[in-house]
């Protein structure tokens, strides 16, 4: 027996909320680890500085060892950030939430993805944006669709930058493409077809309007202008 619509969205929103879960508690306990290790590594700058009162190689090799931990703890601390601000937002989807925030967030789980494109991705660190309310899961989604949708079409060595900032009648959130594209989409018509329709609902949902257009040549802009 099929679902009606309304209960396949509840049965779909408690799967989003139990992921929202695992990924807190998951979170929690990456940082509980980080911190002992932020602790060790503190100890080891303490053991640095004596050695240099000594011979100098082993204190260059030691204090390279700090650098690297150091710099490997700050990139897991802030996935782990990321993660954990995704899944409190998922279990409580009617909070407000700033689309920054989830712009971040896309743009750092789908970096793994560009690389194997060959494509670099980035995000513009912006200017202080409002918070919208609504189901923050909608723009996530939707910045995922518009994101992978470009790495399909943007050739290697192409680049691709996200960035948010606040309008006059809202937020836009624009993301700008530069490389060799694609002539034609190599997925089949019905694939194109379910993907816009997705993309339209997904637009419908935060009340917002997509423009998609060429910017220059070898260059695409698509553009989201969010409402208040």
């Amino acid at each position: 027996m099929l679902l009606q619509p309304d209960q396949e969205r509840m049965v779909n929103r408690r799967h989003l909320i139990v992921i929202g879960q695992v990924i807190v508690d998951y979170t929690d306990k990456i940082r509980e680890q980080m911190a002992v290790v932020g602790e060790l590594t503190d100890r080891l700058k303490g053991v640095v500085h004596n050695v240099k009162t000594g011979a100098g190689n082993d204190a260059d090799q030691l204090a390279g060892i700090v650098s690297t931990i150091e710099k490997n703890v700050g990139t897991l601390v802030g996935k782990s950030r990321h993660l954990h601000r995704f899944g409190h937002r998922l279990n409580d989807p009617g909070s407000p939430y700033n689309p920054v925030d989830v712009i971040e967030e896309v743009v750092t789980f789908l970096i793994r993805a560009a690389r194997l494109h060959r494509v670099t991705l980035s995000c513009e660190k912006p200017e202080t944006v409002p918070d919208l309310t609504g189901d923050p899961v909608f723009l996530h989604l939707l910045v995922v669709l518009l994101i992978n949708g470009l790495l399909e079409q943007v050739g290697t060595g192409g680049k691709i930058a996200v960035r948010a900032g606040k309008t006059e009648q809202g937020i836009l959130v624009e993301i700008l493409a530069e490389g060799s594209f694609a002539p034609e989409d190599p997925h089949p018509e019905e694939d194109q077809q379910q993907y816009r329709s997705l993309v339209r609902r997904l637009v419908d949902e935060l009340g917002g309007s997509l423009l998609d257009e060429a910017a220059a040549e070898g260059k695409k802009r698509t553009s989201l202008a969010l409402p208040l």
